[in-house]
């Protein structure tokens, strides 16, 4: 998965530093995010986290370091909730919506569900602006669900559905993906027509016709449209924009 500045992949072995520094040694982010502090790299059981389906690293797309994680949970009857965590020497950067938004549209356009829940330590306002600006809305409160650093916490649910998602989805697609003619980075030239929507998964597609040979029609994720590629040891975007 990729976003303008982020890259969400599984964890690797050599993330072992970058997990310990930016989750499991921070203690500003262990504040809100439940995990269990670890004093000393070398005592860091990092092997707990690998091999899991549900985690990921959120990673600078500009160097590939680990900066943060997202995972899915309680996956059952087409919902599931999501949790999220990044150093807090990257916050206040636009990181993680930018990483949630990403992880939604995983949730919704692959793995196919129909609701999506995230939960935040009440008064923690940070995660409750993230998940606004992401689209979803006040579900519930639960109080003292939960004890965490000595503390009984409450939790403040919210949510996000599949057509709700859909609709932000699309409409940030259209915002960001114009038409008009665009260069792919392999030279040939094509131009959106504009976007859709798939018929089962509802992620937003881009139509898009070739300005070569016979000018068929084709459609393509708007995901995959505005990611970079890597060639000659440059990194481009897929998709260039043409005056």
């Amino acid at each position: 998965m990729e976003t303008e500045r982020l890259i969400i992949d599984r964890l690797r072995e050599t993330d072992k530093a970058d997990y310990f520094e930016n989750i499991s040694h921070d203690k500003k982010v262990l504040e809100t995010f439940i995990c269990n502090y670890a004093e000393r790299l070398e005592d860091f059981d990092f092997s707990r986290y690998l091999n899991r389906e549900d985690l990921f690293a959120i990673r600078l797309k500009q160097t590939g370091r680990l900066i943060g994680i997202i995972l899915y949970f309680d996956e059952k009857d087409g919902a599931c909730e999501i949790g999220y965590g990044i150093g807090s020497a990257h916050w206040n950067k636009g990181y993680v919506t930018e990483a949630v938004r990403r992880f939604l549209t995983y949730c919704f356009a692959e793995r196919g569900l129909q609701t999506v829940y995230a939960s935040f330590f009440t008064g923690n306002d940070a995660s409750r602006r993230v998940m606004e600006k992401c689209g979803m809305t006040y579900h519930r409160f639960s109080e003292k669900e939960l004890t965490y650093l000595g503390v009984e916490r409450d939790l403040t649910y919210y949510a996000i559905q599949r057509p709700e998602w859909a609709r932000l989805a699309c409409e940030e697609a259209a915002r960001t993906i114009l038409p008009g003619r665009y260069r792919h980075f392999k030279g040939r030239e094509y131009e959106v027509l504009g976007i859709a929507r798939h018929s089962e998964t509802e992620a937003p597609l881009v139509v898009y016709r070739k300005c070569y040979d016979d000018g068929g029609l084709w459609v393509r994720p708007a995901e995959m449209w505005n990611e970079t590629v890597e060639r000659d040891g440059k990194t481009m975007p897929r998709f260039e924009p043409l005056p």
